[in-house]
């Protein structure tokens, strides 16, 4: 403990800008504080140090954790809107593609439909036996996409 605390020096600002190392930019540094209304304030003096420091001038960009984390939740908020438009496309695709492949069904199969009503068959028992079909294939299939999916994240994991 008492090693690490041998390696800190606390210097004032101005004379380490001026007096100590003239010719080495400063890249950062960091100011903690004990709660998030204290380092607004801090934020603001500081602010106020480096503009009267530098005549003006803004050299140096003060950010705070509360900055970054907005950020972070707006960037946040941007991906998922984006992830559930893809979703909505990707069903909407989905849904097409289905409605195409039972059309194509009903067609291929318009003999048996045929069969079906001259044998007495109304029209709701054709529709609902298509209906029944296209439920079952779209569930069946939408469970082995999730089965595949999840063992893909497991081989991803793994690697």
């Amino acid at each position: 403990m008492l090693a690490h605390m041998n390696q800190r020096v606390f210097v004032p600002l101005t004379t380490l800008l001026h007096k100590i190392a003239p010719e080495q930019q400063i890249d950062r540094f960091e100011v903690k504080c004990y709660s998030p209304a204290q380092a607004l304030l801090m934020k603001n003096k500081l602010e106020n140090i480096v503009l009267n420091l530098r005549q003006g001038k803004h050299v140096f960009q003060i950010t705070s954790s509360q900055d970054q984390m907005q950020q972070m939740k707006s960037n946040s908020m941007i991906f998922t809107v984006i992830f559930v438009l893809i979703a909505v496309v990707s069903l909407l695709v989905g849904g097409i593609v289905i409605m195409n492949i039972m059309l194509a069904s009903v067609q291929e199969r318009t003999r048996e439909i045929g069969v079906r009503l001259a044998i007495g068959a109304r029209r709701k028992d054709i529709f609902i036996q298509f209906m029944v079909q296209t439920v079952l294939i779209t569930t069946i299939g939408g469970l082995i996409g999730i089965g595949v999916g999840y063992s893909i994240l497991d081989v991803v994991a793994i690697t």
